[in-house]
C-alpha cells in the first residue's frame, strides 16, 4: 500500500474595468487563489480538501481581496472556510470479497463530503459547493448502449439557488445519467429542491440533451441540443419558476486550419429556474458565448444578461489559434431581446486575446462593448495572469 499527497491550484490576479450602465462601475485589483489537496488512498480511493483563501462567500455574492481604485480601498476575502472536503471511492474496490472473482456488478463509485456539482454544462446545476452524498453505477451497456452512467445525488441544506442566494433550510434528489450512443452522447437529468422556506419554495427541474459530430456541408459540425425546464409545487418565485429553456451549440473547424467558427442561441420560454447555482454563476446562459459569461475574478460580470427569463439571442463567434495554438484570439458578436414586449434587448461584441507563458502561467486580456435598449453604451476590459501548479 502506497498512498500518496498531491498539492495542486489555480492563482488567478488581474485589473478589471466593468461599467454596465446598470449600478455597477468599478476598477479594481483582484485576487483568487484555488488551493487543493489530495490524498490518494489507491486508484480509485481519494481524499480531496479545497480552500479559496483570498475570496470568500457572502449571502449571494463573494468578497475578493482585491484594491477598488474608484474608492481607494482595500477589500479583505481572507479566510480559512473549507471550500472542498470530500471521500470518493468504488464499493467493489473497498470491498474486494464481495466479488474476488470480479463477476458481478459490484463497482459502484460513491463520494461523501462538499463538492462542486455541475450538470447539463451548467445549464442545469452549476453550484461550485454543496453537501452531497452522490451514488454512481458505471459500464452499463446492451441493446445499442455504448455505456452508460447513473448517478444518484442527495444534498443537505446550504444550497445556493437559482437566484444565487443562500438558502439554509433546503434539499436536493437528483437523477443524473449519461448513455453513449453509436451517433450521439445522451444526457437526462431530473433533480427536485424542497425548502421550507415560502421566499424560495420548492421545485423540480430537468434536463435533456443530445452531443455529436453531424456530416455535411463539405464539413463535420461539433452539435449540442438541449431542452430543459423547471416547475414549482407551490407558485412561482424567483427562486422557483415555471418555464423553459432550448439551447443549442454549433461549431465547426474551416478547411485548411485549426480554427474554430461557433454558433450558439437559446430561446427562454417563461421563467426557467436551475435548482442550485453558486453565487459566482450567474444564471444559465453562460454557455452562450463570452458575452453571456463573468470572469469569476473579482466584480467583472456578464456584459450581457445570462438570466433564462422571456427572451431569446445568440452569440456568432470565430476562434484563431496559432503558436502551435498556445496563443489564441476570439472575436465575438450577440445579443439578446426579449419576448415579453418590456424593450430590454442587448446586443455586444467581444474580444478575448490569450497566451501561454512558460508551462504554468496563462495571460489572457478582455475587452467588451454591449448597448441595452434606454441604457448607455456599457464596456469593460480586464487582464489576468493566471499560474497553475
Amino acid at each position: 500500500w502506497r498512498p500518496s499527497f498531491w498539492v495542486f491550484g489555480t492563482y488567478r490576479t488581474g485589473l478589471n474595468y466593468f461599467d454596465n450602465r446598470a449600478g455597477t462601475n468599478v476598477t479594481e485589483w483582484a485576487n483568487r487563489l484555488d488551493l487543493f489537496g489530495q490524498l490518494n488512498l489507491s486508484g480509485t480511493e481519494r481524499i480531496l480538501v479545497g480552500l479559496r483563501s483570498l475570496d470568500k462567500e457572502l449571502t449571494a455574492s463573494r468578497l475578493f481581496t482585491s484594491y477598488e481604485f474608484h474608492d481607494g480601498q482595500w477589500l479583505d476575502g481572507l479566510n480559512a472556510d473549507i471550500q472542498t472536503l470530500f471521500f470518493e471511492g468504488d464499493f467493489g474496490e473497498i470491498f474486494p470479497n464481495l466479488d474476488p472473482y470480479d463477476v458481478h456488478r459490484y463497482d459502484i463509485g460513491f463520494s461523501v463530503g462538499r463538492q462542486p456539482m455541475s450538470f447539463q454544462q451548467g445549464l442545469l446545476i452549476n453550484e461550485d459547493m454543496v453537501d452531497a452524498v452522490t451514488v454512481t453505477r458505471n459500464t452499463i451497456n446492451g441493446g445499442g448502449i455504448l455505456n452508460m452512467r447513473v448517478t444518484g445525488v442527495y444534498v443537505e441544506g446550504d444550497i445556493n439557488r437559482n437566484n444565487n442566494v443562500h438558502d439554509p433550510d433546503s434539499k436536493m434528489y437528483g437523477i443524473f445519467t449519461e448513455t453513449d450512443l453509436e451517433v450521439s452522447t445522451v444526457n437526462a437529468d431530473v433533480a427536485t429542491v424542497y425548502s421550507s422556506n415560502p421566499q424560495f419554495g420548492t421545485m423540480t427541474a430537468f434536463g435533456l440533451s443530445a452531443i455529436q459530430r453531424l456530416h455535411g456541408f463539405h464539413n463535420t459540425y461539433n452539435t449540442s441540443f438541449q431542452v430543459l425546464g423547471s416547475f414549482p409545487h407551490d407558485g412561482q418565485t424567483a427562486a422557483s419558476g415555471q418555464g423553459e429553456l432550448l439551447f443549442s451549440q454549433i461549431s465547426l473547424t474551416p478547411h485548411h486550419s485549426n480554427d474554430l467558427v461557433y454558433f450558439n442561441a437559446f430561446w427562454a420560454i417563461d421563467q426557467f429556474t436551475s435548482p442550485a447555482r453558486g453565487t459566482l454563476a450567474g444564471g444559465p446562459l453562460g454557455q452562450v458565448g463570452l458575452l453571456f459569461a463573468a470572469s469569476g475574478l473579482g466584480q467583472y460580470g456578464a456584459p450581457l444578461s445570462n438570466q433564462a427569463t422571456n427572451a431569446a439571442g445568440a452569440s456568432l463567434g470565430y476562434q484563431l489559434f496559432y503558436d502551435k495554438t498556445r496563443q489564441q484570439l476570439i472575436f465575438e458578436i450577440g445579443g439578446r431581446k426579449d419576448t415579453n414586449d418590456v424593450n430590454n434587448g442587448a446586443i455586444g461584441g467581444a474580444i478575448r486575446y490569450q497566451k501561454a507563458m512558460g508551462q504554468h502561467w496563462i495571460m489572457l486580456l478582455d475587452s467588451f462593448v454591449a448597448k441595452q435598449e434606454s441604457r448607455g453604451v456599457a464596456s469593460g476590459a480586464r487582464i489576468e495572469f493566471l499560474a497553475k501548479f
